[in-house]
């Protein structure tokens, strides 16, 4: 239960460190987690919650032990992340994009 918590309030300190640097909401990505399911913010920390549960699991069983071990799998974890493509669907900011295809 250590490790969930521990994953839970520190996987979201990159997002808020980055909105307050930059001047942005710092709710923008619970909402944007919220809209995966339909929701807004209560619905994003729900989301926020299940995949903290569901890393937490995955490295217990993969036998990730320590700090710096810990860090490299979160550093990994990040860079498969797909990038955000605004679409005016979570939160409503930025241009709508209208994606073209290849030719």
């Amino acid at each position: 239960m250590r490790k969930y918590l521990l994953a839970v309030v520190l996987s979201g300190v990159p997002s808020t460190v980055h909105a307050l640097m930059v001047g942005d909401d710092v709710l923008r990505a619970t909402r944007a987690a919220g809209s995966l399911v339909g929701g807004g913010v209560r619905e994003g920390v729900v989301v926020h919650l299940a995949v903290s549960a569901f890393w937490t699991v995955a490295l217990t069983r993969l036998r990730v032990r320590g700090a710096v071990a810990g860090a490299v799998a979160g550093l990994l974890i990040a860079a498969g992340r797909v990038p955000e493509v605004p679409s005016g669907g979570s939160g409503g900011r930025g241009p709508r994009r209208r994606h073209r295809r290849p030719v």
